[in-house]
């Protein structure tokens, strides 16, 4: 079966936004096993706008479970990533945590105190934000993760505006080609990942479209690889401050 993900891509600078607050997420995609909690996040003007995105959380990341925090004006936070497993299982995965404090040196300090329960935290928390309580004074480095059928994908921006793409393909039976294309249509990169393969690519283009199909590794009865329909379509968007949006996933079928 061939399943094609087709992914539109479009860096655009917009006039400053306010960032008065910062709506962060650890979430878990439908499926199957013990995977990596995604992260996400996005800028807020203001917290009104906090109890839409939560309502639309699930919806648009497909998401099986979300813990979600609303960091807010006045007050420091850090949020980490760390691994750890479930109560009663050997599976081990990434998760995220929050710690609050007056200043970022205060919420680290209480990050490492929580650390020191080695039973909850098999590896040392990692720093991936850190929110100084003043809203849009601090540039935060921006990553935003997605999942796209099994195909998990993190977009960070570069100190040169670029978009570093990396990403793990968790199909245990498809193969995943992955192409970026520019605006006039010239393949910029291709890459081929095996089941449970990575991969990583810096893209320089401001506009780019990513293809993404999916080749079965098992063969019918004809001896033949069989071709999955089925493709996913998401814009990505960078403003001046950074800040990277990922539309709603739309989800299609090819005749």
């Amino acid at each position: 079966m061939y399943k094609s993900i087709y992914i539109c891509c479009l860096l655009i600078s917009t006039s400053s936004f306010a960032q008065d607050h910062l709506f962060v997420a650890s979430y878990l995609t439908k499926g199957e096993g013990c995977r990596d909690r995604l992260f996400a996040q996005k800028p807020l003007a203001n917290i009104t706008e906090y109890s839409e995105i939560r309502k639309n959380f699930y919806k648009e990341n497909n998401a099986s479970s979300a813990d979600m925090y609303l960091l807010k004006p006045n007050q420091a936070a850090v949020v980490y990533e760390f691994k750890t497993k479930m109560q009663g299982f050997t599976c081990e995965y990434a998760a995220h945590g929050v710690s609050y404090g007056k200043t970022i040196e205060d919420a680290t300090n209480k990050m490492n105190e929580s650390a020191q329960n080695t039973k909850v935290f098999l590896t040392s928390p990692k720093v991936v934000v850190s929110w100084d309580g003043k809203g849009g004074t601090k540039k935060i480095k921006q990553s935003v993760f997605k999942d796209y059928g099994g195909l998990q994908v993190e977009y960070i921006v570069t100190p040169l505006k670029n978009m570093f793409v990396k990403g793990k393909n968790t199909n245990k039976d498809l193969k995943t080609i992955v192409k970026f294309v520019a605006i006039d249509g010239k393949v910029i990169h291709k890459v081929e990942i095996e089941p449970g393969g990575n991969f990583n690519v810096t893209v320089k283009e401001k506009n780019f479209e990513i293809e993404v199909d999916f080749l079965s590794t098992k063969k019918n009865n004809s001896g033949v690889v069989e071709k999955v329909k089925q493709y996913i379509k998401s814009k990505i968007s960078i403003d001046n401050n950074d800040n990277i949006e990922v539309s709603p996933v739309n989800i299609g079928a090819r005749g």
